[in-house]
């Protein structure tokens, strides 16, 4: 089993199944989006961060074909 550590309380998640990406909206309004491949060569992920939105972000979802994540 793996934690990954997230800075506050966790409001939504989405797996991207294309790219094993993982992003995490949590409190602080920050997008983390960690990938996740990186635990299949042992290493601990790293997110990239997305920040600026303006609230809370209650729900997260990737596009059917991957490319975009709404928040």
């Amino acid at each position: 089993a793996v934690t990954i550590p997230v800075p506050s309380r966790v409001g939504s998640l989405s797996f991207n199944p294309k790219t094993n990406d993982l992003a995490v909206a949590h409190d602080s309004k920050d997008i983390l989006v960690y990938a996740m491949t990186a635990l299949d060569k042992g290493v601990k992920p790293v997110p990239k961060t997305f920040k600026r939105h303006k609230g809370p972000i209650s729900k997260l979802a990737y596009s059917p074909d991957g490319t975009y994540l709404a928040s």
